[in-house]
């Protein structure tokens, strides 16, 4: 998929690779975790919208000023809806990390597996199958359905509307089931 990998010599990053060029690169892969001193923010270009990375981490790295990290436990980027939803689903499944603080709703068994919700979430009764997360104030109707899908924050999933494999904000689906 898109994005970078980074070539290392010891501890510094000594090339960022885009993926779609060189997907198999050797070295570390830059999951979107930045720490920068202020006077970096001085090379972004006022009138230039770039992202992060061609902004400052590429040219970072050209100067050698870019030091690594290591980290070998979980970690993903969740730059793009399917990423979001994996991470959900691997808290959701214990396939990671436990999160830092208790979950603050309510994990239930569906009877096929686990879902989640959160505060104030309200879902109709066979409305959820396994991996279904209702974010604080989600709702699904009667006839509604939600499976492997994060529904945000106050969203509602209307009767005869099917999350499946999505991210359900804005009111629908944020990309096609099975994408």
């Amino acid at each position: 998929g898109a994005g970078a990998d980074l070539e290392l010599s010891g501890d510094t990053a000594s090339a960022f690779v885009d993926r779609r060029a060189r997907p198999v690169a050797s070295g570390a892969r830059y999951i979107g975790v930045a720490v920068f001193d202020r006077a970096v923010l001085d090379l972004l270009s006022p009138t230039r919208p770039l992202g992060l990375a061609e902004a400052l981490i590429e040219p970072l790295v050209a100067r050698g000023e870019v030091a690594v990290h290591r980290h070998g436990g979980y970690a993903l980027d969740v730059g793009t809806p399917e990423r979001y939803l994996q991470a959900s689903g691997d808290l959701l499944e214990s396939r990671g990390p436990a999160p830092p603080v208790p979950w603050p709703g309510a994990i239930r068994d569906t009877g096929t597996g686990r879902c989640y919700l959160g505060p104030g979430a309200r879902a109709a009764p066979g409305t959820l199958g396994p991996g279904a997360i209702l974010l604080a104030g989600a709702r699904v109707h009667p006839g509604g359905w939600v499976s492997d899908a994060v529904v945000w924050p106050a969203e509602e999933v209307p009767s005869g509307a099917v999350a499946e494999r999505t991210v359900w904000a804005g009111g629908g689906s944020l990309f096609p089931a099975g994408a």
